[in-house]
């Protein structure tokens, strides 16, 4: 049981479920990574669409919530990030 708890998966090659590789030279090969991305990157342009109205009146409030908390107004925020990943492409 030990040498399961101390392995953090860096040795595996290769590994197969009922005869067929799922990772081969430490590369999953059941994987379509590019349709994945391309899937990923329609949500994220759908969300960002969705939330532009949500966006667009908490971006209103900014110089109101600036006013009285200056600080925390100002501070850099993960969601905000998240929400122009797509300005940084």
């Amino acid at each position: 049981m030990q040498l399961v708890n101390g392995e953090n998966g860096a040795a595996i090659d290769s590994v197969m479920v009922d005869g067929r590789f799922v990772l081969r030279e430490s590369k999953i090969v059941t994987l379509d990574d590019v349709k994945l991305r391309r899937d990923a990157e329609r949500a994220f342009e759908r969300l960002v669409a969705a939330n532009a109205d949500a966006e667009a009146l908490g971006r209103g409030f900014e110089d109101v919530v600036g006013a009285f908390c200056f600080g925390q107004a100002h501070k850099s925020f993960q969601l905000h990030r998240a929400l122009h990943e797509h300005d940084y492409r």
